[in-house]
């Protein structure tokens, strides 16, 4: 058996320490999807899309989604945000900006009613 450097961390160490600041990037992930959660407008996305008879397909048919379900797929969306950048789904898009040197990690919700693209050639 080899024996070990000094100052070199054990396996155990080094996978605690790695778990760790996982679950400390995840739970700072999570207190700024809740921000985003808890200041979004959801009432108004709801009166939208009440109005404009704009419905999700469910598994007892199709309806205008509640608020507690539009902050339910808000909230799937920006937590898929962070592994894949952009998802959208039913009208809501999630974007996530990693951390970039000092500025800090970031998501953003939007609901969009139309859009336009000039196209990239």
């Amino acid at each position: 058996m080899k024996p070990k450097r000094i100052g070199q961390p054990s396996k155990f160490r080094r996978a605690a320490w790695t778990a760790t600041n996982q679950m400390n990037n995840f739970n700072e992930y999570n207190v700024l999807i809740k921000k985003v959660i808890d200041t979004f407008n959801f009432e108004k996305v709801y009166i939208a899309m009440t109005a404009l008879d704009w419905q999700w397909k469910t598994t007892t048919g199709r309806e205008v989604p509640s608020i507690i379900k539009l902050k339910a797929m808000a909230r799937h969306l920006l937590l898929e945000s962070f592994d894949n950048k952009v998802v959208a789904s039913g009208g809501f898009e999630a974007r996530y900006f990693p951390k970039v040197d000092d500025k800090p990690a970031q998501f953003t919700l939007q609901f969009i009613l139309a859009s336009a693209d000039s196209g990239h050639d």
